[in-house]
């Protein structure tokens, strides 16, 4: 048996060291990239979760929008149709004032004739005395 130095077991240990360390020294060249993909997944993530809480906001003001707008269309169909009834009541008041008024020039004119005839009537008796 050949007798070995301790030089000879020391180096022949380095080897080893040696895949140790390029093995480390891999995974963290290797990892430095991933890191990096890894930062800007991360970055990609908040933006992404920033954008779907404003489309969120977005949709919710949408909706409430959606909402009062429906609201009001409703409003509006309904004093269109509060207006139109008085519209209707308005012709009908309108009309019976029409002939309320025609009514009061008739009964007028009838009062005119009746007191003309009754003060025909009592000059000719006042006369005849």
């Amino acid at each position: 048996m050949m007798k070995t130095s301790s030089y000879r077991k020391h180096s022949d240990r380095f080897p080893a060291i040696g895949k140790r360390c390029g093995a480390m020294l891999l995974c963290v060249a290797l990892a430095a990239p991933a890191y990096a993909d890894n930062e800007s997944i991360k970055h990609l993530q908040k933006t992404a979760s920033i954008s779907y809480d404003k489309m969120m906001q977005a949709k919710q003001s949408a909706d409430n929008a959606a909402k009062d707008a429906a609201f009001a269309e409703k409003k509006l169909a309904s004093l269109k149709r509060k207006l139109a009834l008085a519209e209707q009541e308005y012709a009908s008041v309108r009309e019976k004032s029409d002939q309320a008024g025609s009514a009061l020039a008739r009964a007028t004119q009838q009062w005119k004739q009746a007191s003309d005839a009754l003060a025909l009537e009592w000059n000719k008796d006042g006369e005849s005395r």
